[in-house]
C-alpha cells in the first residue's frame, strides 16, 4: 500500500479567492469574540476577577520562575506554606513560553495575558482550517469547520476558563489518526502522540477529552469502515512496525509522566466526588442551550417554548446549522462518488453523536460513569466540556454540507458557485455571531469580562498597604465581612495572590481547585494563626505578616485587641 493519498479523494482548487473566503471568516470571527471581549481599547479582561485571575497568577508565576525570580516551579507562593500550589490547579506549561516573550517584550502581566487569550484564536482557527483541507476539503469547508471550532458558542460559554482555549493540537491529532487508521504509517503514530502529549502540555483537561475522542472516533471509523481498513497492518503490523509503535506510545507515556505525576499530587488522583462529577455533567437539554452572550438564540427558544440551561457547564448548543447538518453527516448521502470525503465525514458524525450520548446524563442514567472509577479520571469535573474537542468533527461535517451546498449552486457557474460561497459561510458566521456589547443583553456579556482598569486598582491598593509595612515577608487579605455573595470572598482572594507577586511576598490567600487541607478562607486572626502555627511559619516571617482588610471580631475580646495591635489591619480602599 503506497503513502500516496487515494487518487479518489476529493481535492478542490484553492485559489486567492478561496483563501480569502478563509481570511474573512477568522477576521470576522477574531474580531466578534476575542477582540469584542477585551475591547478596542485593550481595556478588558477576559471572563471573570476570580478564574481567570487565578490563570494570571500561574502564568506570571511560571514566568517569574524562568527569569529566575521564584526558585520553584510547582510551588506558587499562594496558599502559604503549603506545598506544591502549581499542582493545585492548570500548570499552563504548554503556553509558558508565548506568556513570556510577551513579558519578556515589556508587557504587564494583564497585558501578557490578553496576549494569551488572543494568540490561540489564531492557532486554533489555522488548525482546523489545516485540517480541513488535509483532509481533501475546499476553502469554504475550511472557513466553516474553522469558525465553528474557534469561535462557536461553547467558546464564547467558556470565557471564565480561557486554560481550555489553547486547542490547536486537536485538528492535527484527530485528522493524524484517521490518517493512521487508513494508511498505517510509523510517522503517523508518532505525530498523533506527539500532539496528544503537546496538547495534554497545553491543558490536561482537553488532552484527556482529546484522548475521549479519539477513543469514541476509533470504534466509530473501525465499525463504518471494517470492509476497508487494513486491517492486516493495524493489527500485525510486523516487528519492525510493532517496535516502532511501541516506541511511540512509551516516548509519550514518558513525557506525560512529570506532568501528570504532578497533578496527582496536587488533587488529581483523588479528584472530585461523583455528586459533584454527575452535578456537572451535562443533561439533554445543554446541547440547545446557548451562552448568555448570545443576544438572539435564548429569546427565540423562549418564543417556541424550549426550556433551556443556565450554568456555563449546560450550554453547550453548537450553533443551529451545526445541529441540522449532524443527520445528513450520518447518512453522508451528500458526498456520492466522494469515498474519502464521505468515509471522513460520516466518522466525525457518528464520534459526535456517540461522545453526546456517553457523557450527557439522562437522569439516573449515565453511560460515562464506569470511566469515573479509573485513576485520575475524576480530576477531569466537567466533562460537558467535550464540546471543545467535539467542535472539530462538528465543524467538519458542517463544512462538507456547506461545501457539498456550493457544488450544487455551482453547476449554474462559477458566479453561482461564489455567491453561495458567501452565503453559505455567512449564515454559519450569523449562526454563531449573535453577540452584543449594545442592546437587550449587554448586562449579560458584561458579566464575561471585566475591566483590566479596576483589577489593575483593586491590586494596587493591597500592593500599598503591603509597603506601608517596614519589612514585609508575608501577606493575608481578610475577606470582606459582609460579602454579597461568596464570588466576593474568591475574587479579594485572587486579587490578593496577583498583589502579592506585585509586591514579591507570598501570601496566605489563595483559590485554585483542590485547597489543602485545614486551609480556608479565614475570617478572623484566630483560625489565620492556627493555619500559620501548624505549618510551621517561623517567628521572622510572622513579623513581617502585613494583613489588610477587617477581620471579623474574636470571641475573646482581649485576645482580639492583641492581635490587632500587633497585626494592625491596613485598610483595603473598596474599588468600584
Amino acid at each position: 500500500m503506497t503513502d500516496a493519498p487515494p487518487p479518489e479523494a476529493f481535492r478542490p482548487r484553492w485559489g486567492a479567492a478561496g483563501w480569502a473566503l478563509v481570511l474573512a471568516a477568522f477576521a470576522v470571527g477574531f474580531y466578534a469574540l476575542p477582540l469584542k471581549t477585551i475591547g478596542p481599547r485593550a481595556d478588558h479582561l477576559p471572563g471573570d476577577a476570580v478564574d481567570n485571575r487565578l490563570n494570571n497568577f500561574i502564568l506570571e508565576h511560571g514566568y517569574r520562575y524562568l527569569v529566575g525570580r521564584e526558585p520553584s516551579f510547582w510551588d506558587a507562593p499562594m496558599l502559604y506554606p503549603a506545598a506544591g500550589a502549581t499542582r493545585t490547579s492548570d500548570a499552563h506549561i504548554g503556553m509558558l513560553p508565548a506568556y513570556a516573550t510577551l513579558r519578556l517584550c515589556g508587557l504587564s502581566p494583564e497585558g501578557a495575558f490578553q496576549g494569551y487569550f488572543l494568540i490561540p484564536f489564531v492557532l486554533n482557527f489555522a488548525a482546523a482550517a489545516w485540517g480541513c483541507r488535509r483532509l481533501g476539503f475546499g476553502p469554504v469547508a475550511a472557513a466553516v469547520g474553522g469558525y465553528v471550532f474557534t469561535f462557536s458558542l461553547p467558546v464564547a460559554a467558556q470565557l471564565w476558563h480561557v486554560q481550555l482555549f489553547p486547542r490547536f493540537l486537536v485538528p492535527p491529532a484527530l485528522v493524524f489518526a484517521w490518517e493512521f487508521l487508513h494508511r498505517p504509517r510509523a510517522w503517523r503514530a508518532w505525530a498523533v502522540v506527539g500532539c496528544v502529549v503537546g496538547q495534554t502540555y497545553l491543558s490536561v483537561y482537553i488532552g484527556y477529552m482529546l484522548g475521549l475522542t479519539m477513543a469514541v472516533g476509533a470504534i466509530a471509523a473501525a465499525v463504518l469502515g471494517r470492509r476497508e481498513l487494513p486491517w492486516r497492518e493495524l493489527v500485525w503490523p510486523g516487528w519492525r512496525g510493532g517496535v516502532a509503535r511501541a516506541a511511540a506510545v512509551g516516548a509519550g507515556a514518558l513525557a506525560l509522566l512529570p506532568l501528570l505525576y504532578n497533578h496527582a499530587r496536587g488533587g488529581g488522583r483523588e479528584g472530585a466526588p461523583l455528586a459533584l462529577l454527575r452535578a456537572l455533567a451535562p443533561r439533554p437539554r445543554a446541547w440547545v442551550s446557548p451562552p448568555a452572550p448570545a443576544a438572539t438564540l435564548p429569546d427565540l427558544a423562549d418564543a417556541v417554548g424550549l426550556k433551556t440551561s443556565r450554568g456555563v457547564e449546560q450550554q453547550l448548543m453548537p450553533g443551529l446549522l451545526t445541529l441540522a447538518a449532524l443527520p445528513a453527516g450520518l447518512a453522508a448521502g451528500l458526498w456520492r462518488g466522494r469515498p474519502g470525503g464521505r468515509a471522513a465525514v460520516s466518522a466525525a458524525a457518528w464520534t459526535v453523536v456517540a461522545l453526546a450520548l456517553v457523557t450527557t446524563r439522562f437522569e439516573d442514567a449515565w453511560l460515562y460513569e464506569p470511566l469515573t472509577r479509573l485513576p485520575g479520571v475524576r480530576g477531569i469535573r466537567a466533562v460537558g466540556r467535550i464540546v471543545l474537542v467535539a467542535l472539530f468533527p462538528m465543524g467538519l461535517v458542517l463544512g462538507a454540507c456547506a461545501e457539498a451546498a456550493v457544488a450544487a449552486a455551482g453547476r449554474a457557474g462559477r458566479t453561482g458557485a461564489a455567491c453561495a460561497a458567501v452565503l453559505v459561510t455567512g449564515a454559519v458566521v450569523a449562526d454563531h455571531w449573535l453577540v452584543s456589547t449594545t442592546g437587550p443583553r449587554a448586562d449579560a456579556w458584561a458579566g464575561n469580562r471585566i475591566s483590566k482598569d479596576v483589577v489593575v486598582r483593586r491590586q494596587a491598593a493591597i500592593v500599598e498597604a503591603v509597603r506601608r509595612h517596614p519589612a514585609p515577608r508575608l501577606l493575608y487579605v481578610f475577606p470582606p465581612l459582609r460579602p454579597a455573595d461568596l464570588f466576593d470572598v474568591y475574587l479579594v482572594q485572587c486579587a490578593a495572590m496577583r498583589a502579592s507577586q506585585d509586591a514579591g511576598i507570598p501570601c496566605v490567600n489563595g483559590w485554585s481547585g483542590y485547597l489543602p487541607d485545614g486551609w480556608y478562607v479565614f475570617p478572623r486572626y484566630g483560625p489565620l494563626f492556627w493555619w500559620l502555627k501548624t505549618t510551621g511559619v517561623g517567628p521572622d516571617e510572622l513579623a513581617g505578616l502585613v494583613i489588610v482588610g477587617d477581620p471579623a471580631p474574636e470571641g475573646d475580646a482581649v485576645y482580639d485587641a492583641a492581635m490587632r495591635a500587633t497585626y494592625p489591619p491596613q485598610p483595603f480602599p473598596p474599588v468600584p
